[in-house]
């Protein structure tokens, strides 16, 4: 083949695998380790070969730049329609989990909801339904949790509340400080009751028992496990065998520096991806002395917060008129209406709660839409008494 032809020939071509025009290109291209595999590339190599063949050594340099340009060219236009390939499927398989997310979560609804199957127990949402929401309140290894049984008890107020705890949480969590109707789940005890096929699974009936699932305090180690999907102890097999239809807030406690690590950041986009709702940390004089952000939110705040966002949006306050109304099935979802964010702010704003710290206050709670996925994000201000 003429050298000046072939190079002709495999521009044009390495343009349209640049470009990404030629569908049919993608089908020609093979694994880094047989990139000799592709045609074009394999004629370019045998280009070579003749070349130096026909040319001496002091000569063949020169001679054969153009086609190790051409060959150049052609490694990195494969390389580029792998890279958009990849891209393209890593774009639909997060807008598939965004959608999954986002469109089936009951805590993103503000009207009746009624969700049923056949596989495991569901609840169902009525308006005027009279009963509690059950919130699974679980704390890990941050110095944070010394607050648990104070949060344990205000949730308790309005909410049934079971609790778990990690090993490292138990160095701060005071069993005694829990209210009695309020069962301490541990991870001795995940398959202390376990004998036999056909038994319960702990992490399995509380997922089911469960409403929403609460993690405060959230230690940075944590966070790092739910984000990879570890499932080392009874908290994280929880949210692993968690029904992403059903809320996760998080309250993060750590230490400034870990706070504002890059790992943090990249933990903290994972969580997003899967809907985790998000109380941010506050800025204090932390327990080890640094003073910074990083310190949970005060029991008080979250407690609110919740209250909000399940009483409110989940539709168990008997005297709100439903506004949207969800049908959802095993295969598919019915959406009669939609939320935009300007909506969810104006639901938001200026709701009268009956508790904080013992008073009835005014708490502005600003919710916003995570430009990325559209999911909700909490930031509760102080109590106002």
């Amino acid at each position: 083949m003429n050298e000046l032809n072939l190079t002709r020939s495999f521009g044009s071509l390495a343009d349209r695998l640049v470009q990404g025009k030629d569908h049919r290109s993608f089908l020609l291209m093979h694994p880094p380790l047989t990139l000799h595999k592709h045609p074009a590339c394999q004629e370019i190599i045998i280009a070579f070969k003749k070349c130096h063949e026909d040319h001496p050594y002091t000569k063949f340099l020169g001679v054969c730049t153009d086609l190790k340009i051409q060959l150049d060219k052609c490694f990195r236009a494969e390389k580029e329609v792998k890279r958009r390939a990849n891209f393209e499927a890593s774009k639909q398989f997060k807008e598939k989990l965004r959608a999954r997310v986002f469109h089936t979560g009951p805590f993103m609804m503000g009207s009746k909801v009624k969700l049923e199957k056949s596989d495991s127990p569901r609840v169902s949402w009525e308006k005027g339904s009279t009963r509690k929401p059950r919130i699974l309140l679980a704390a890990s290894g941050s110095v944070a949790a010394i607050k648990f049984g104070i949060l344990a008890e205000s949730l308790s107020d309005w909410a049934e509340v079971k609790a778990v705890a990690t090993k490292s949480a138990l160095h701060f969590v005071d069993k005694s400080a829990l209210p009695p109707s309020v069962p301490l789940y541990t991870d001795e005890e995940e398959w202390s009751s376990w004998s036999k096929i056909g038994d319960e699974v702990l992490h399995i009936e509380l997922r089911r028992w469960a409403d929403a699932l609460v993690i405060a305090p959230l230690s940075a180690n944590t966070l790092a496990k739910v984000a990879g999907g570890l499932c080392d102890n009874l908290l994280t097999c929880v949210v692993r065998a968690w029904d992403f239809s059903k809320p996760i807030f998080i309250a993060p406690a750590m230490n400034t520096f870990m706070w504002d690590s890059p790992f943090t950041r990249k933990h903290l986009l994972a969580v997003e991806e899967l809907g985790l709702i998000l109380i941010s940390p506050i800025a204090k004089k932390l327990a080890c002395g640094d003073l910074g952000n990083g310190a949970m939110e005060e029991p008080s705040v979250i407690d609110s917060t919740l209250r909000l966002a399940l009483l409110q949006t989940m539709s168990f306050n008997a005297g709100r008129s439903a506004k949207r109304k969800w049908i959802m099935d095993e295969r598919k979802v019915e959406r009669n209406s939609t939320i935009d964010a300007g909506e969810v702010r104006n639901v938001s704003r200026a709701h009268k709660l009956s508790r904080c710290s013992g008073g009835a206050v005014y708490f502005p709670l600003r919710v916003s839409l995570f430009p990325s996925s559209g999911l909700l994000s909490f930031t509760p201000s102080t109590c106002l008494l």
